[in-house]
């Protein structure tokens, strides 16, 4: 976090250049002081500022970005895009509060990762990690909810050399809870590919029929789904040698134990307007399910989850979530910053693996298969469409007509534009005793958002909740 216009240097104005001015490492330093004032000035519009600064005074919080001027500071146009988005970060924070969800402080910093000049123009990729920490207005929150984001900022010479910051790009496929900008629409074909700049492995995944039983998860598993009439091919039990390569599959992750999880609670949150809708489709007939929405009502029926028992690790999974949330475990590949898609499908995918879902072998692009190692990745482990197809057709999962409904482990879609494609996974790592589920997920990284944040921040994204 910056501190104001002491940490810019005393640039002198200096004659008019004729050259392309360079960057400097005092220069960049600067980039990276005016980036973290960005950020901050962001992160600190969402915390409440009824009980004053380090002055005492109540009011909005001193904005760090007019402390700079000279040789690095925002440019007009740029200053008022600021001042835009902190009075649309003001307004959700309104939101959160009508909600019962406040932020007692929070902290930001921004890295540096690269700078590339070209003539009078610069651009400068940052890391955005920034932690938030809840105000206990029932009690019961999480300490603090945190996220790394990822952003490229553009800068412009003038004749004297002197740089004006001019845009900013979020450069994650996920959602930050200070994000301005509308999330990019995730799509699975630059998904295909388990590693980038890598090809593909065969389109099909075979495993022993009798695998080794798995330390990290119950040994107790769902039927299999129905036959499905598209597959080109099925998976024999006892397989022989096949031309394609075929990959065997490892035995799940053991589960983390890095992060405690709690018990589900019954009791009901506070009431918004929204209309319940029906349950998912109870027979697979070959085609993808239809997934329905879930009401974003506060005052859902109780619907507990038994969280102790049955044939899933639940602790598991929200361990493993913990663990993974802003560092990418090396069994997997990892899709985050390539191209249009994201990670946060894949990453929801272990968790679940972790917490005892069982491979489905066969063709990739199957979504009546689901598995995924260092190797090959089915559609379904990647995809958020895809996965929601398998997990409704499979049985493996059942839809809930509310979100506040969602417990430990189950899962939470968006579809931002409401166009009846999903868009971001995401996984309940922890739920309040007051009802509100908090999910965990990737690009952008982050752990223990409450789904408050999320509707106040997208209240007009549609919402699909599953119970695992």
């Amino acid at each position: 976090m910056v501190a104001g216009v002491a940490l810019v240097p005393n640039w002198s104005a200096g004659a008019a250049v004729t050259d392309d001015p360079t960057v400097d490492a005092a220069t960049k330093a600067t980039f990276q002081k005016l980036a973290d004032a960005v950020f901050t000035d962001r992160t600190q519009a969402l915390v409440d500022d009824t009980k004053g600064g380090k002055d005492g005074k109540k009011g909005r919080h001193q904005q760090l970005t007019s402390g700079f001027s000279g040789k690095v500071r925002l440019s007009g146009t740029q200053s008022r895009q600021e001042d835009s988005a902190l009075s649309t970060l003001r307004g959700r924070k309104t939101r959160l509060e009508q909600l019962g969800e406040k932020y007692s402080a929070g902290s930001t910093t921004v890295t540096l990762n690269a700078t590339q000049v070209k003539g009078r123009a610069a651009k400068v990729a940052v890391t955005e990690s920034t932690t938030l920490t809840y105000e206990k207005v029932r009690g019961n929150e999480p300490r603090t909810t945190g996220f790394q984001a990822h952003h490229e900022l553009t800068f412009q010479a003038d004749k004297r050399g002197n740089w004006q910051l001019t845009g900013i790009r979020d450069t994650d496929d996920g959602v930050a809870v200070n994000q301005i900008a509308k999330p990019r629409r995730v799509s699975l074909p630059s998904l295909r590919q388990t590693k980038p700049g890598k090809p593909n492995k065969p389109q099909s995944i075979i495993e022993p029929s009798t695998p080794a039983p798995s330390s990290s998860a119950p040994t107790t598993v769902p039927s299999s789904p129905a036959p499905s009439t598209s597959a080109p091919t099925t998976v024999p039990s006892s397989p022989a040698p096949s031309s394609s390569a075929p990959t065997t599959v490892p035995s799940s992750p053991a589960p983390s134990t890095s992060a405690p999880t709690t018990v589900p609670s019954t009791s009901a949150p506070a009431p918004t307007t929204a209309a319940p809708t029906t349950s998912a489709p109870a027979t697979d007939d070959g085609n993808p399910p239809e997934a329905p929405r879930s009401s974003t009502q506060r005052n859902a029926p109780a619907n507990a989850k038994n969280l102790t028992s049955g044939a899933y690790d639940y602790k598991a999974m929200a361990d493993y979530a913990a663990k993974y949330w802003s560092k990418y475990n090396p069994d997997y590949p990892d899709y985050n910053g390539h191209g249009d898609g994201g990670d946060c499908t894949n990453f929801v995918s272990q968790a679940l693996k972790a917490g005892g879902w069982k491979h489905v072998p066969g063709y990739t692009y199957d979504f009546h298969k689901w598995f995924g190692n260092s190797e090959i990745v089915s559609d379904s482990f990647i995809g958020v469409n895809e996965f929601s197809w398998f997990a409704l057709s499979s049985g493996r999962v059942t839809s809930l007509p509310y979100v506040y409904q969602l417990d430990v482990g189950d899962v939470l879609q968006m579809d931002f534009d409401r166009d009846g494609s999903k868009d971001h996974t995401m996984i309940v790592t922890y739920r309040s005793p007051e009802g509100v589920p908090y999910v965990s997920y990737h690009s952008t990284n982050t752990y223990n958002r409450s789904v408050a944040s999320l509707i106040a921040s997208y209240p007009n994204a549609n919402y699909y909740a599953y119970r695992t």
